[in-house]
C-alpha cells in the first residue's frame, strides 16, 4: 500500500496546482467592459480648448489635456524673451474655454514711452521701434525701410503696410503709437 499513498499523494499535489493555476488564469481574466473605458470620444471629451496672447511666440487657441497647467500650454506657444512671467502663476491649472494674455516686460523705451505717450513711428529710432510689442530687430528695420522708400505714415494704422506686421500685432501697440 505504500505505492498507493504515493500515488494518491502525487495525485493531490498535481490536483492542488490545477486548482491553484486554474484560478489564477480565471483571476486575470475579466469579461466585464467597464465604461471609463479609454476611446476616442472620451479622449476628446477629456480635452479642453485654450486661448492664449500676449508675449508669446504663437498665440492663438490650444487643444490641451483637461489636467493641464499654464506652464503646459507655455511650452506649447513660445514664449517670448521679453515675456513678463514674474507674477504669473505657472502651476495653475488651465480652464476649458478662457483666454490667457500673458504680459510684456517694460523696457527702458517703453518706460520712457509712459513719459512721452507715443512713439511717433514716422521718426522712431530702430531701437525705439523695438522696444514695441510685437516688433523685433526686423520689423523695426521693416518700419524704417518701409517709410524710407514710402514717405511717412498718414496714420497709425498704416502700420500694418509693412509687410510682417499684422492685425494682431497692430493691436499690442495701436496704444504706444503715433503720427505726426
Amino acid at each position: 500500500m505504500n505505492g498507493r499513498n504515493k500515488l494518491y499523494g502525487l495525485l493531490a499535489i498535481v490536483l492542488s496546482a490545477l486548482v491553484f493555476f486554474g484560478g489564477a488564469v480565471y483571476g486575470t481574466y475579466n469579461p466585464v467592459s467597464f465604461p471609463s473605458a479609454i476611446t476616442l470620444d472620451n479622449i476628446a471629451a477629456n480635452n479642453i480648448s485654450v486661448h492664449i496672447t500676449g508675449a508669446v511666440a504663437n498665440d492663438g487657441v490650444f487643444e490641451l489635456p483637461a489636467a493641464s497647467r499654464l506652464e503646459d500650454i507655455l511650452q506649447m506657444a513660445g514664449v517670448l524673451d521679453n515675456a513678463d512671467l514674474s507674477d504669473i502663476n505657472l502651476s495653475q491649472f488651465l480652464e476649458d474655454g478662457k483666454k490667457i494674455e500673458i504680459p510684456f516686460t517694460e523696457s527702458d523705451a517703453a518706460k520712457d514711452n509712459k513719459t512721452n505717450k507715443f512713439i511717433n513711428i514716422n521718426t522712431a529710432s530702430h531701437e525705439e521701434l523695438d522696444s514695441l510689442p510685437g516688433i523685433g530687430k526686423v520689423k523695426a528695420d521693416s518700419i524704417i525701410n518701409y517709410r524710407e522708400n514710402n514717405g511717412p505714415f498718414k496714420k497709425p494704422a498704416d502700420i500694418m503696410k509693412v509687410s510682417g506686421i499684422g492685425e494682431a500685432t497692430y493691436e499690442k501697440l495701436k496704444d504706444m503709437i503715433c503720427v505726426d
